[in-house]
């Protein structure tokens, strides 16, 4: 008995990034060879740079009418070379031409970003980031893309706060071959929050997170909305708001109150 031939009208097409879908018919009816009980797939991905075929693997369907095959954990962004035998009790029979398919490009996974105090100038802070590429790049990295912002804090009424924690700030790094970013004037007593992500080909990728809470300083505002009422003819009801947000520098603890006698010729 002969090994089958080669399967026909095979096709491969790309679900995702990861995946590709197989399909054929069988081979071609033929008494001498014997009763087919299912295909191996086999797949083998192209090095881009030197153009050989590395990491060659295979699939085994041991149904003789199943004619489709899903191929999932694949790389992003990479070519294959796809074949397809039929499978008798003798052996394998004759590959099907190949066929070269290109999974779809993946985004960058997440770098490994990390925050620190570079200088304190008062009444702001400079930070410094630095950090690793991502494990996995699928291709060159082309730019990076820095953001942070302000969460809120003990100061301030919560509109300001809500205001603050919206606001987020953004750096296109197109030197992609440099991984440190200084940033200046920011403001202290503030948690802020960071977020990193590496762009190739396909876009942006995953965000790595990093957070810092600056050091506390002195206020540089007053207080707010102050007023007063007399409760008695020598008692007096003083209220008034905290600093503005951006002035609090940190937790407000307490407040000095001072006060003196006015003479007729303060008037």
């Amino acid at each position: 008995m002969r090994m089958p031939s080669e399967p026909t009208e095979m096709t491969a097409l790309v679900i995702n990034t990861t995946s590709i879908s197989v399909e054929w018919k069988p081979p071609m009816k033929d008494k001498n060879h014997d009763f087919i009980v299912g295909y191996q797939i086999y797949l083998s991905e192209e090095n881009s740079s030197e153009k050989l075929s590395v990491k060659p693997h295979s699939h085994s369907i041991m149904n003789e009418s199943s004619w489709t095959y899903t191929v999932t954990d694949l790389q992003p962004n990479s070519t294959y070379q796809v074949e397809v035998a039929a499978k008798t009790s003798k052996g394998t029979g004759r590959r099907s031409s190949p066929i070269i398919v290109n999974t779809l490009g993946g985004v960058p996974s997440s770098p490994t970003l990390q925050i620190r105090l570079s200088a304190e100038e008062y009444p702001t802070v400079t930070i410094n980031a630095t950090w690793t590429n991502p494990s996995h790049t699928f291709g060159e990295i082309q730019a990076w893309r820095l953001r942070y912002r302000k969460r809120p804090n003990f100061c301030g009424n919560s509109s300001q706060n809500e205001t603050e924690q919206l606001d987020m700030k953004e750096f296109i790094l197109n030197d992609f071959e440099k991984n440190e970013y200084t940033m200046h004037d920011l403001e202290k007593g503030f948690r802020y929050e960071f977020r990193l992500a590496g762009r190739n080909g396909v876009g942006y990728g995953q965000e790595g997170f990093a957070y810092m809470t600056t050091p506390e300083g002195p206020p540089t505002g007053t207080p707010t909305k102050i007023s007063f009422r007399f409760i008695t003819s020598d008692s007096v009801l003083l209220t008034w708001d905290v600093p503005e947000a951006s002035h609090c520098n940190g937790r407000i603890l307490g407040y000095t109150v001072k006060f003196h006698k006015k003479l007729n010729d303060d008037l």
